[in-house]
């Protein structure tokens, strides 16, 4: 997530160190300096601290050294708690930009570190800043005497305030989602107008905001507007209820997925994944890892989407096979792309592992699935396994995560009998240590037999586009019932159990979670992270 604008910091750093001498002289009288200065330190170690997690492999090794052994997460730890002593002794009771933008690193930064619960609420400490100094607002504008370039430049400072508040509103509905926890924001009472889609410029006082045009160079601030969109989206599915079982009106599911699919078309040529242009990405490779982000952002909110009704209704259950199908591909390509030091992110650890175990427990249910598309889930699967196997040695999620993807692979081979060497030889023989448990119905005795036949849709198994059209009758049911001779499908995670991990489920909405918050599940980030590093921090 871009969190920091670099013009903006630097401008913070240079006023900062210009006004240590005055500090010193006159001590913190009141009124000496504004209240942002006095923050500013507590934000710079979050800065650093962060910045620590992410060093080259090479500079990391260097650093390692110079601190006689220390581990590089320690130090970055010592940074960040830095910052929280500052934070504390400051307090919160006068926010600025600073002491937001402290808490939303610091959220990030416990976030990387697996403190998924810990980080949730500091990102709520951020969120009530921000609207105590009206953020979630639109500022008027000032009317008032000035020069040309101080207009121009405050203009710009208020684009920059919504950037702020665009990333906490996105990231304060994700990981409600992720965590099915309730948001902190309001957003009925959120009168937020987006920022403009544009670069920021070098000189501010000289530059008029403009949108881009095509054949502008790309900026990386598009997708991140891509994304709010998909956020607004992800909102309008848990207002109409349609991530909950029987919905009154299942119709919903339909045009929502339909408007997905129309989100899809309309990105921007230089991010779209189908026949993208291309001619920027040496000078712009941030689109490379936007590309697949947005992609597999798409394809994750329709996994939430159709998670809830895959027991029930069939083009549910052939929609979010599709989308696993694709999530696992589009991890593969963004991967060889993707720098070690980026191997601690949690969106490469969290689309690998609910991808796979949601196609695992789909072909599971299915009493024959096509061998094609068997062979095709144990490729898959294969592949995500040994990207976790790479990953894990600086990820504890990617290494919490193994033993399951691990033994539902092995599970899908023996339950659908198909020779585990011809699919993915590199893979070793796990012995059959995983449970998985049918669980009560959610429907209950009382449960409807209604489902979508399948002559509404046009689905490739094989194809590496997504092709799920609905018909134009969404709520002209026929009698079949879909076919479940193993797990009942309303959830993902609760049929995967392994001796040392702890229980685990789904939220209501479809995305996995832990009650307690403090589980492997609930470290999950479905925030297409932590943008690479552009929001991919996550």
């Amino acid at each position: 997530m871009t969190y920091q604008d670099r013009y903006f910091f630097q401008s913070q750093l240079e006023n900062w160190w210009n006004c240590i001498p005055e500090m010193i002289l006159v001590g913190h009288q009141k009124g000496t300096r504004s209240n942002d200065d006095k923050y500013f330190p507590a934000l710079l170690f979050q800065v650093i601290a962060l910045s620590l997690l992410f060093l080259p492999p090479t500079a990391a090794i260097d650093l390692e050294v110079l601190q006689k052994g220390e581990s590089l997460h320690a130090l970055s730890a010592k940074y960040s708690d830095f910052g929280c002593t500052l934070m504390t002794l400051l307090g919160r009771h006068f926010p600025t930009i600073s002491s937001i933008q402290h808490d939303l690193l610091r959220s990030a930064w416990l976030k990387t570190s697996n403190l998924v619960p810990e980080s949730w609420h500091t990102l709520s400490q951020a969120i009530r800043q921000a609207q105590e100094i009206g953020l979630h607002e639109d500022k008027k504008g000032d009317e008032g005497p000035g020069s040309v370039a101080d207009k121009l430049c405050q203009i710009w400072h208020d684009e920059y305030r919504k950037r702020l508040w665009l990333n906490l509103f996105m990231w304060d509905i994700q990981m409600a989602m992720m965590l099915g926890r309730p948001t902190t924001i309001d957003t009925n009472t959120c009168k937020f107008t987006p920022p403009v889609n544009c670069s920021m410029p070098k000189n501010l006082s000289a530059t008029v905001p403009e949108l881009l045009k095509e054949g502008d160079t790309p900026s990386p601030f598009t997708e991140r507007l891509l994304q709010y969109q998909l956020t607004l989206q992800i909102l309008k599915m848990t207002a109409m209820g349609a991530n909950r079982p029987f919905p009154r009106d299942p119709s919903i599911i339909s045009t929502l997925h339909q408007e997905a699919l129309s989100f899809l078309n309309s990105i921007p040529a230089t991010l779209r994944h189908q026949n993208p242009d291309t001619r920027w990405d040496t000078e712009c490779p941030f689109l490379i890892h936007q590309r697949e982000f947005l992609l597999c952002g798409t394809l994750c909110y329709l996994l939430a989407l159709h998670r809830p009704h895959i027991s029930t209704i069939s083009k549910s259950r052939d929609a979010a096979l599709q989308a696993a199908f694709m999530i696992l591909e589009s991890q593969q390509r963004l991967f060889k792309h993707v720098s070690p030091q980026y191997y601690k992110l949690h969106s490469i650890t969290f689309f690998n592992f609910d991808a796979s175990v949601q196609l695992s427990a789909i072909l599971l249910s299915q009493p024959a699935p096509e061998a094609s598309t068997v062979e095709r889930a144990l490729r898959c699967i294969g592949l995500s396994i040994n990207l976790l196997e790479a990953v894990a040695e600086q990820s504890a999620l990617a290494k919490a995560s193994l033993p399951v993807v691990k033994a539902l692979h092995q599970r899908l081979q023996g339950s659908l009998h198909v020779d585990h060497e011809e699919v993915s030889p590199a893979l070793p023989k796990l012995p059959l240590d995983i449970v998985l448990t049918p669980r009560p119905d959610v429907m209950g005795s009382g449960g409807s037999d209604n489902t979508i036949t399948d002559s509404l849709w046009t689905f490739d198994y094989h194809s590496t586009q997504l092709s799920l059209n609905f018909g134009s009758s969404w709520d002209s049911f026929g009698s079949e019932k879909c076919n479940s001779h193993t797990l009942p499908l309303d959830s993902i995670a609760d049929h995967a159990t392994l001796p040392s991990l702890p229980g685990q489920g789904v939220s209501a909405n479809g995305f996995v979670n832990d009650s307690s918050g403090a589980d492997l599940l609930a470290q999950m980030d479905i925030s297409t992270d932590e943008h690479f590093p552009h929001w991919y921090i996550d």
